[in-house]
């Protein structure tokens, strides 16, 4: 049936006309048969206009739809068209965008595809690139995928370890919060462990970023890198270091992991004068204890034990 409209639009001289109609979500006949997974209707459609995969030139492109779905065959068949297709997506997203999040297959074919149209440094409306995307695949993916995604899309263009999205988060600190040590480890090694300071909108590193989202696993890891010590005393713009946060936090694995290293410096006060001691001293809730109840109860006496000084302030504050 749609060869003999194909034909008759043919007959009229409206082949284009017709096939690059869109419907009221700026789709053609091509996304259309794209959603149904009909790779001999996507043939066809392409042998009747070559260019159809080009539109619409703004909005959901027939490629990024196919990768979404995850239709390899059918993103294969679009990548090998003779034509420079679209690859835009939703939101000022494109192809690889949605490719990192369907896994390595589809990530290497649009990274093979790719050539002059720049898809690894373009951003979506947060201002988020591939990299971001593929740094936060940690959770609720194989090891195995989530591991071969993220190199492939790092070596394509290792400048995007220095592309900040809308919030000023860069791909480590994306990694860090979802607790991917092995995406940290790549972008590190990758710049010489110069990325290891970069700060977001609130003047974070990527480890004050994994303890306020309570990854122990992240903290541990640049604890214990020697290679990384130059961080660990840096403060965010409230002058709060990973200690005060961790304190903060009123954790115990993430307290002990950051006070075991010898380079962290457990007397910096913050831009309201409170070092890590009166933190916990104000964590600790009014009432009767016995012995060592609570978490923030071990936290202070640990700091009180060890010579942790109190910040410069008046002691009824």
């Amino acid at each position: 049936m749609v060869s003999r409209l194909i034909a008759f639009a043919k007959d009229e001289g409206i082949v284009e006309q017709l096939l690059r109609k869109e419907n009221n979500r700026k789709e053609t006949a091509l996304h259309e048969a794209v959603r149904l997974g009909d790779d001999e209707l996507v043939t066809e459609l392409l042998r009747a206009d070559g260019a159809l995969a080009c539109f619409p030139e703004e909005g959901t492109s027939p490629l990024y739809l196919a990768i979404s779905l995850g239709r390899v065959k059918t993103a294969e068949t679009l990548l090998t068209s003779d034509e420079d297709i679209s690859c835009g997506g939703p939101d000022g997203q494109n192809a690889l965008h949605a490719a990192v999040l369907r896994g390595p297959k589809l990530t290497r074919m649009v990274l093979e595809w790719n050539t002059n149209k720049n898809v690894t440094t373009k951003r979506d409306i947060s201002g988020r690139t591939p990299l971001h995307f593929a740094a936060s695949l940690a959770k609720g993916r194989p090891l195995g995928q989530r591991r071969a995604v993220f190199p492939q899309v790092l070596e394509a263009n290792l400048a995007a370890i220095y592309q900040p999205d809308n919030d000023g988060l860069y791909p480590v600190h994306v990694a860090a919060t979802v607790g991917a040590k092995h995406a940290i480890e790549l972008i590190l090694k990758n710049s010489g462990g110069s990325s290891a300071g970069l700060r977001d909108a609130k003047g974070r590193t990527f480890l004050h970023v994994a303890v306020c989202n309570g990854q122990v696993g992240i903290i541990g890891y640049a604890c214990g890198d020697r290679s990384l010590a130059w961080i660990m005393n840096m403060q965010d713009n409230d002058g709060n270091t990973a200690l005060h946060l961790a304190v903060e936090a009123g954790s115990l694995r993430m307290f002990s992991a950051m006070v075991g290293n010898r380079h962290v410096n457990i007397n910096l006060a913050n831009a309201e004068r409170e070092t890590p001691l009166d933190i916990a001293r104000c964590k600790i809730s009014p009432g009767l204890f016995y012995d060592l109840k609570s978490q923030e109860e071990m936290i202070f006496r640990t700091l009180f034990r060890i010579g942790a000084a109190w910040g410069t302030y008046r002691r009824g504050h």
